[in-house]
């Protein structure tokens, strides 16, 4: 499954980043995610595991490994 997004931002990356790596705000700026939830963390957020439920026509899909 591959997804992909492009947004325009008026920041410097290291003000965005931080915020968009951050799952708890998925359900702020990507379209139909209604809910997200980190599985498992690892310090350096490589390998970080979660899950999201995406809402599209009506229909949840959940989105976890």
């Amino acid at each position: 499954m591959n997804f992909n997004y492009t947004i325009d931002i008026s920041l410097k990356r290291e003000n965005i980043f931080p915020w968009i790596a951050n799952p708890d705000k998925a359900v702020l700026w990507q379209k139909g995610i209604k809910e997200s939830e980190i599985i498992k963390e690892t310090p350096e957020r490589i390998g970080t595991t979660f899950k999201e439920v995406m809402e599209e026509n009506g229909q949840e899909l959940l989105l976890a490994p």
